[in-house]
């Protein structure tokens, strides 16, 4: 069966606020959308927003800038609540997808959200670079291995064996990256579409050096709207052949990462999106070392950190979008901070050796703030456990300008092009310590601001440095360049294809 689907079909059956290409950003007053919290389910690979490209590129030149900026900004963080909600549907215990957003649930038979039941990056690159296993959703939960990872990315200063994040209650964060359908099938069966040959097994080493070899580039040509050929509140399963769309159909896919803190005697469950997960406990935290674990143990382990990274035809860098738990860093007993210690040092990474106290130095701007409260009240009022997140922001391009990446400031912000806005996006509890501040950069050591920014980062996402290293340049296409992966990190957790253990 195929699943593609005539372009003017393809955004038919959305709302107009979620599908319109042109904006009337002249008479724009704040949107909230009575129905942001009932839309009909679609798979979240769907949800591929055509953003007012009609206003685009903006420029601070431009007589309507403030006006065009505020609108975009209210309209992706509208995108961005739709994507949180779509991804946290309840999935039921015969795993279909039912018409309730997660509901608050304290009890050991509570339904899991839509995202659950994706594949962990480390069911697909494994460590022998084997095939994974296919895709199934009623079983990807189960293949899905012990949560391992609990260092952040650290600055470039620092070791990662550092960079781990302790709460309140002296436990570290631990962290997990997550595939739609969509990405699952490029890293597993991406195929030479011009040639009838074997995909190419980009969930290993060697086979990301085959392609290179051949492309120098990955297109993220992951399908955009998947048709579901089952009823809209069941799970749509299958997942569509990359031969069916074009290299210009490079829209689609999702890639997810999320921050579980360990639930104490003082955490209540029914706040998080919680689950029972089996966790690996290490040895001498409290040294920076890790590498060695005693055992897998089960715990319940609570939501804190939410990124979602999104193909879209509006924001050819990638949408990005992060929620985090609205005690993080504040109210009266916050996860990740001590209120009662004015002096400790802030975001101040040490291996474990203590509890983090946490900020964030990027605030909520005044648009998501009004998006946020009327999102959550509609939320508390369906007795959904998302009441209790925050969207801190979206990041999206603005326009197709070339990046910055020889002087200062223009190379902090637009390393990737595509004049990102904002130029920072900052999660307290994913990129605690890339909240740099005022820092000496270049030969003269002057001070600029720097933070996390999700695009000048995920520019730099390329295939394992392995691969790199050992493949003499001169063998890989000269086309190859900083963003060979399209703004993905997942391909670096690959490893080395060891045929004889793969028997």
């Amino acid at each position: 069966m195929s699943f593609q689907i005539a372009a003017e079909q393809q955004y038919a059956t959305f709302p107009d606020w979620l599908s319109k290409n042109s904006c009337d950003y002249e008479n724009h007053s704040l949107f909230l959308p009575d129905d942001i919290t009932t839309l009909p389910y679609f798979p979240p690979d769907a949800y591929n927003k055509k953003i007012c490209r009609t206003i685009k590129p903006l420029t601070p030149s431009d007589s309507s800038y403030n006006k065009k900026l505020a609108f975009l900004t209210n309209q992706y963080d509208l995108f961005s609540w739709a994507q949180f909600i779509t991804l946290n549907r309840e999935v039921d215990k015969q795993f279909n997808v039912t018409a309730k957003n997660l509901q608050v649930c304290t009890g050991a038979n509570c339904n899991t959200p839509i995202w659950f039941n994706w594949r962990d990056t480390d069911s697909v690159f494994m460590e022998n670079g084997c095939t994974p296993d296919g895709w199934d959703f009623t079983k990807n939960a189960s293949v899905n291995p012990a949560l391992k990872a609990i260092s952040q990315v650290a600055p470039l200063d620092m070791a990662i064996s550092q960079a781990i994040l302790v709460d309140q209650n002296n436990e570290p964060v631990y962290y997990q990256k997550l595939l739609s359908p969509n990405i699952f099938n490029l890293v597993t069966q991406f195929e030479n579409q011009s040639a009838l040959v074997k995909p190419y097994q980009l969930y290993n080493i060697d086979g990301q050096i085959d392609y290179l070899k051949s492309y120098g580039q990955v297109i993220a040509n992951t399908g955009g709207y998947v048709n579901c050929p089952d009823d809209v509140n069941k799970i749509c399963n299958s997942i569509p052949a990359l031969e069916n769309y074009g290299p210009t159909d490079n829209t689609g896919g999702l890639t997810i990462k999320v921050a579980w803190k360990v639930l104490g005697e003082n955490d209540d469950p029914s706040k998080f999106i919680h689950m029972q997960k089996s966790v690996k406990v290490y040895e001498n935290l409290d040294n920076g070392e890790y590498s060695k674990s005693t055992k897998n143990v089960t715990k319940t382990l609570g939501v804190v950190g939410f990124h979602i990274s999104h193909k879209t035809v509006s924001s050819p860098n990638w949408v990005f979008t992060t929620f985090s738990h609205e005690d993080n860093i504040s109210g009266s007993n916050p996860l990740f901070n001590d209120p009662n210690c004015p002096t400790c040092a802030v975001n101040h990474a040490n291996g474990g050796e203590t509890k983090t106290q946490v900020t964030r130095l990027e605030q909520i701007g005044p648009i998501t703030k009004q998006v946020n409260q009327f999102v959550k009240q509609k939320l508390a009022k369906e007795k959904s456990v998302l009441q209790y997140y925050n969207l801190i922001g979206t990041q999206f391009s603005t326009d197709s300008s070339d990046p910055e990446r020889e002087t200062f400031p223009g190379k902090i912000a637009n390393y990737s092009g595509g004049a990102p806005h904002p130029v920072f996006l900052t999660n307290e509890v994913l990129e605690t310590f890339l909240q740099l501040g005022n820092t000496p950069v270049g030969k003269d050591n002057k001070l600029f601001y720097k933070s996390s920014s999700c695009m000048n980062c995920h520019v730099s996402g390329g295939f394992a440095q392995a691969a790199i290293n050992n493949v003499p340049k001169d063998q890989l296409k000269s086309s190859y360049s900083i963003s060979p992966t399209d703004f993905m990190f997942i391909f670096e957790d690959a490893h080395w294809l060891n045929s004889q253990a793969c028997k």
